[in-house]
């Protein structure tokens, strides 16, 4: 019953797909998924967190390889294998791929946003070894739409001179505007990441699209506003995720109640994790009211 109310929830908000990972199955008809789905606020402002499996015995998690998708409201996702792809991972200062130089572009091209463009540079290539020169955060192909993908697959451009016409000289740059990587070629459409790199109509209340800049200049941690972890140059190592994980963190919370709603059992925590055990699908779907 505490399901159908959260779907019938008056509010009418829509779930949003928040973080997803794929692997390849034998059988197109039966696909090889972990996800997780974000719902609201609700109309008491809680939220619904669903945690989705649909790992099979046709598609066994240990013989698979995870390949990242990036999150509502874009359906894009980078194929397997592709070069240049992006994610987020846990935090971790020390690890290269995870290490970005924001280089700025004062005076050049673009104003706002604190005075011009930026670049977004990355020395490790997807394979972890060392590239030279560096590779860039670019809007792959110039295509400004929504959903388009953002990723490191070439080099890295200078950025533009004032007055440029030529939305492809502009492709890896970037205004930081309140935390958000906004494309300077079209201010509307912002930088996201939650398991693949995207261009999103620019939204202040989307945290996915709020990055904060940790440590030194040339080796800064991008960390994501949305809870999941850092920038990451290249695709989650390790293979498939055996367990999920969202921090109360991206809804801007510290603490929250979580109610399962298949158990009942009611827990306060910052971070709520589940399980996956492969074999034949399982979700598990969690209610949550903010402590603090």
């Amino acid at each position: 019953m505490a399901l159908v109310t959260i779907n019938q929830d008056a509010a009418g908000t829509q779930a949003r797909l928040a973080m997803q990972w794929e692997q390849a199955s034998p059988d197109p008809y039966d696909p090889s998924l972990q996800q997780i789905w974000v719902k609201g606020p609700l109309s008491n402002g809680d939220f619904a967190i669903a945690f989705v499996n649909t790992t099979n015995s046709s598609s066994a998690m240990a013989a698979s390889t995870a390949a990242p998708s990036s999150s509502a409201p874009s359906t894009a996702s980078l194929a397997q294998g592709s070069p240049g792809a992006l994610s987020l991972a846990a935090c971790n200062a020390s690890d290269p791929a995870q290490q970005w130089n924001v280089s700025s572009g004062f005076g050049y091209g673009y104003g706002g946003g604190g005075g011009g463009p930026v670049r977004v540079a990355s020395s490790v290539r997807t394979d972890g070894s060392t590239q030279s020169p560096p590779h860039c955060l670019e809007v792959n192909g110039c295509n400004y739409n929504v959903g388009a993908h953002v990723d490191t697959s070439f080099g890295c451009k200078a950025l533009p001179k004032a007055g440029n016409t030529d939305k492809c000289a502009a492709n890896m740059a970037w205004t930081l505007v309140g935390g958000a990587l906004q494309s300077a070629w079209d201010p509307a459409l912002c930088f996201e990441v939650v398991g693949g790199g995207s261009l999103a109509a620019c939204d202040g209340s989307r945290r996915a699209q709020q990055w904060a800049m940790q440590g030194q200049p040339g080796a800064q941690s991008l960390v994501s506003g949305s809870g999941f972890g850092c920038l990451s140059n290249g695709p989650p190592a390790g293979g498939p995720p055996t367990s999920l994980a969202f921090d109360v963190t991206g809804l801007g919370w510290k603490t929250a109640e979580a109610t399962d709603l298949w158990s009942g059992e009611t827990t306060t925590l910052s971070t709520l994790s589940v399980t996956l055990s492969p074999g034949d699908g399982v979700s598990q779907v969690f209610r949550l009211k903010k402590v603090s």
